[in-house]
């Protein structure tokens, strides 16, 4: 008791998923099939949902069935095949050129009363390439076909459900044989007409793709090219500026060395404007010489002793001493004198 409730409350759970997300084994998505048994001279129609066995449900085509299965979620976009008895589906071997590979429906639809006892109006017909012989040129074609008006009583009760099959399938006579597929929604007169329309989608999305992938590149690039017109603009600038700049840094090495002597020898202006003032009236140099900060003066004064402590009150002169004894000149009544001092930083 409890397992067939078990059961049952499976099943209703399963009828609440979308068909369209369930998988077969195969990992197919079962959608609905429409199943046409032939039973003696009548056809037994039904809706099956889901796959085999256990998880399959079957409903009868009429209006309760149909409302059971639009009720179910997913239902409206599941796909819908038209499952017919075995043989209903005829296949023939066809061997054709590999030229003629784009044009495929084209050349079948037009050699279709040379290759079957039938016209294109009187059939469904799909095909399948099964191989390809690139030495020979050769391509091995399955061409399908199932007669319209065996098909047109089941498809007009289809239709009046608004039941549109999206292929129809059925096995070939023999037991054991492959599903045969038709393809009912797609014309194969235009599959080849849209393969240059897809090669030149293909070609567009790649040519957009490489445009994508080129254009930090390419932005890159131009950047790079104005910051170089950019720089050569600026080159004059630059080079007066560094000419400027090595002018200065000469000047300032010119002046370092100026500086550098003068610390040495003392500033020869300073010196003698401060010896000018400091040496009384009636005094007058004969030699005055400024070396490594060593200043000798020789001259004649009429008052050779005043002039230590005249050099020693100047800032600028240190320890003044007499370096040679005063003599006296009687004839120009004045004294001779040789005084050293040293020049004070």
């Amino acid at each position: 008791m409890l397992a067939e409730f078990l059961t049952w409350w499976t099943r209703q759970w399963q009828t609440l998923v979308p068909i369209s997300s369930k998988l077969l084994p195969d990992g197919k998505t079962p959608g609905v099939t429409v199943r046409v048994q032939s039973t003696g001279d009548d056809l037994n129609i039904s809706l099956e949902i889901g796959g085999d066995g256990q998880q399959t449900v079957v409903l009868p085509l009429n209006d309760e069935g149909l409302a059971l299965l639009r009720a179910m979620p997913g239902a409206k976009h599941a796909p819908l095949r038209l499952l017919l008895p075995p043989g209903t589906i005829l296949e023939r071997a066809v061997s054709l050129p590999s030229a003629v590979e784009r044009d495929l429906g084209q050349v079948l639809q037009y050699d279709m009363n040379r290759l079957t006892p039938f016209t294109v109006a009187d059939v469904f017909w799909d095909w399948v390439v099964a191989g390809q012989d690139k030495r020979l040129g050769k391509l091995d074609v399955r061409l399908r076909l199932a007669k319209r008006d065996k098909l047109a009583p089941i498809l007009g009760a289809l239709q009046t459900y608004g039941l549109h099959p999206d292929c129809m399938e059925s096995r070939g006579a023999q037991a054991g044989s492959p599903f045969r597929v038709i393809r009912l929604k797609q014309e194969k007169t235009t599959r080849s007409a849209r393969t240059p329309i897809r090669i030149a989608a293909l070609a567009v999305c790649c040519l957009l793709f490489v445009t994508l992938c080129a254009t930090p590149f390419l932005r890159q690039q131009i950047e790079i090219a104005t910051i170089g017109r950019q720089i050569a603009a600026l080159q004059p600038s630059v080079a007066a500026a560094a000419s400027l700049r090595r002018s200065i840094t000469a000047d300032a090495e010119s002046n370092s060395v100026l500086s550098v002597e003068r610390s040495l020898s003392g500033a020869p202006l300073q010196v003698l404007a401060s010896v000018t003032d400091a040496l009384p009236d009636g005094t007058w140099l004969t030699d005055l010489t400024l070396q490594q900060r060593v200043l000798r003066l020789d001259g004649e004064s009429h008052a050779a002793a005043q002039l230590i402590g005249k050099l020693a009150g100047v800032d600028l002169i240190g320890n003044p001493a007499f370096i040679a004894p005063v003599t006296s000149d009687t004839d120009r009544h004045t004294d001779v004198f040789s005084i050293s001092a040293e020049i004070r930083p």
